[in-house]
């Protein structure tokens, strides 16, 4: 298990299994350790050292495991035969959500279901449920790709639980 491949590069291939066990344990690190934070500074009202501190610490967390999902899912689009770039459409959705909960206050209103808000969350979780299919699901590239090596090539003959 190599932390510093699965997390900060953007090269290579894994498979399915490594996907998993790679991205399941890094979400579940950044919502503890974003639950300790947002408790502790929730326990102090009204201290604006506090609510800073806590702020600049979600957003090194936010950072953080925006890196890690990044090249763990870059990794797994190569396995796919892919190029990383098709990352930047859930970016650029999730871009524009912020976007039009700050400027606007159109997102999630009580006018339709046609709202932009709305459009752009159901647009989002679409794109979220076709990466988890396409990451998390389908098997890979059998053998060598332009992205490198089958990740399993060296794995024993009968075993293709992580293609």
């Amino acid at each position: 298990m190599d932390l510093k491949y699965w997390y900060l590069t953007l090269r290579g291939r894994i498979g399915r299994q490594t996907f998993w066990m790679a991205i399941v344990p890094l979400l579940i690190a950044s919502w503890v350790v974003s639950f300790i934070v947002t408790r502790i500074t929730l326990s102090m009202p009204g201290n604006a050292i506090m609510g800073a501190l806590g702020s600049g610490m979600m957003m090194l967390i936010t950072a953080v495991t925006l890196i890690g999902i990044i090249a763990v899912c870059v990794k797994r689009f190569h396995d796919r035969n892919k190029s990383g770039w098709w990352m930047a459409g859930l970016y650029v959705v999730s871009i524009a959500q912020v976007a039009v909960l700050a400027t606007s206050g159109m997102a999630m209103t009580e006018t339709g279901p046609m709202s932009l808000g709305n459009l752009l969350s159901a647009v989002w979780f679409g794109l979220v449920l076709w990466l988890i299919i396409e990451l998390g699901i389908l098997k890979g590239t059998d053998g060598p790709n332009e992205y490198g090596p089958d990740p399993l090539q060296d794995a024993p003959a009968n075993t293709d639980a992580d293609a």
